[in-house]
């Protein structure tokens, strides 16, 4: 076998593997800073919310009439706005007492 065949194990083809590429460090460099600022606790708060945010709104609204349904028209839109109300306030928290001075 050559470094970049290998045979596909259900039809017995060869198939032709694209040579392993050596990253640059410039290209390491930036993986690594990424890495550091995604785990940061202000760039965490920051998408956190808002990512509770987004998705608190889909899954609520995607799935409206089924907890209407289920519930009540009152009862989802009480869950929505308190949800809602939640989201956003993790957001003003994270930039206020997280972002904004980082």
């Amino acid at each position: 076998h050559h470094l970049n065949t290998r045979p596909d194990t259900l039809t017995g083809n060869t198939l032709h593997l694209s040579p392993a590429r050596s990253m640059s460090a410039p290209h390491l460099a930036s993986n690594a800073l990424l890495k550091t600022t995604l785990s940061t606790p202000s760039l965490k708060w920051a998408l956190g919310g808002w990512s509770f945010f987004i998705l608190e709104n889909y899954l609520l609204s995607e799935n409206r009439s089924t907890l209407i349904r289920h519930t009540s028209d009152d009862t989802y839109h009480i869950a929505y706005g308190a949800l809602s109300t939640c989201a956003m306030t993790s957001v003003l928290y994270g930039y206020f007492y997280k972002v904004k001075d980082a």
